[in-house]
């Protein structure tokens, strides 16, 4: 988990426009535009790591902790940091 909140709070620091996020390439995808093979393969690390991140939760207090910081790093860093 430091690794992510390490990558939110560099982002969050930045928060430039101009990056790419996972929830941007989520949202082309409901559009049906073709996403390249690397921002696929972002997406999948992305959803892995989530997978990972939740299910290593040992409460309720951690689990909503968690999901709070997957959240921000959905709409916060660059996709290519999940590649």
């Amino acid at each position: 988990m430091k690794n992510l909140e390490g990558l939110v709070e560099k982002y969050i620091k930045e928060c430039n426009i101009e990056f790419t996020t996972i929830n941007d390439l989520i949202i082309k995808e409901m559009y049906d535009e073709p996403l390249s093979n690397t921002q696929l393969k972002a997406v999948q690390n992305f959803y892995k790591m989530r997978i990972n991140h939740l299910k290593s939760a040992v409460n309720e207090t951690m689990f909503s902790k968690m999901t709070f910081l997957v959240r921000l790093a959905a709409n916060l860093v660059p996709y290519r940091e999940f590649i």
